[in-house]
């Protein structure tokens, strides 16, 4: 007897019948079919192919599985991404890596979103019958399109907020731009490159740069980068030397002398600027200052 179901107790019976149309009947009896322990067969060997790979996109195709027990149309199928070579079988699949497709039914291809530019993927399919048997296709490693370099940015400027902060502001360049790194150092020649950049911003047209030294110049360096895994960075654009300082306006009071100033402020600190040939700003040098400059000594006032 053929076409029962794995694992399912069945009742049996015989009647006999004589010529004249007596019957009669046989004892009763069960038996029960043994569990379906086989796992299903890959289809076309396991292969996966893909096809309309993108920077972000792709697509997963692969062949119907067969089983012993069941049908076709009922064998669920799922899918499986690692960044690793490291789901060929269905325990690795199952405990290491990320879930792309929940199981389904009677699936053949699955479109993968949301991918980095350049990047590179391994994925694999786990087909599983009605019992619960599962098997692995062979795993297929794809590789996204990268993106086209990022065009520079322009107008990079800086603007002194505080004697710690200073402002930059660009006009991104369009195009494939998907963040910016930035680069800077004290003094008055900005950095040569973004490479092993100080700070790594989204798609902003500003940023803030905090915790800097008072009355020392710097220099910056701003990049464009896009979305690829390893980002292509552009040559950059630079400004010239901002020095933090403490604006005029953050004063309590000014004394004006013949070609210098001194402020106060709220703290007791005292600043000055201007001319300085003479030491009169009082940081103990003699460089013209141009902004509020603290007076060295320690002395509150």
């Amino acid at each position: 007897m053929t076409g029962l179901l794995a694992n399912t107790t069945y009742y049996f019976n015989v009647v006999v019948a004589d010529a004249a149309g007596n019957k009669s009947i046989y004892t009763e009896l069960s038996e029960s079919t043994e569990p379906d322990a086989t796992s299903p067969t890959p289809g076309n060997s396991g292969v996966i192919s893909t096809s309309a790979v993108t920077t972000t996109e792709l697509t997963l195709n692969w062949a119907v599985s067969n089983d012993s027990m069941s049908d076709t149309s009922n064998l669920k199928y799922q899918v499986r991404r690692s960044y690793l070579s490291n789901i060929s079988t269905v325990s690795d699949a199952e405990t290491n890596r990320l879930l792309e497709q929940s199981y389904q039914t009677n699936d053949t291809s699955h479109v993968v979103t949301s991918l980095t530019p350049g990047a590179s993927y391994y994925f694999n399919v786990i087909v599983m019958d009605e019992a619960g048997n599962k098997a692995t296709y062979v795993q297929v490693l794809e590789t996204t399109l990268s993106e086209a370099p990022p065009p520079e940015p322009t107008g990079l400027a800086s603007t002194v907020d505080s004697e710690v902060a200073i402002t930059l502001s660009w006009i991104s360049g369009g195009g494939t731009t998907a963040g910016y790194f930035i680069k800077y150092q004290p003094g008055i020649t900005a950095p040569n490159d973004c490479v092993s950049p100080d700070i790594t911003v989204g798609l902003v047209n500003s940023y803030q740069i905090t915790g800097l030294s008072e009355a020392t110049d710097y220099s910056f360096r701003l990049c464009s980068i896009n979305n690829n895994e390893s980002p292509d960075v552009s040559g950059g654009e630079t400004t010239g030397a901002a020095t933090p300082a403490v604006p005029v306006s953050a004063m309590l009071s000014i004394y004006s002398g013949a070609e210098h100033n001194c402020g106060l402020r709220a703290n007791g600190q005292a600043y000055c600027w201007g001319k300085n040939n003479a030491g009169q700003v009082g940081d103990n040098t003699s460089t013209n200052r141009l902004v509020p400059t603290a007076v060295l000594g320690g002395h509150l006032f």
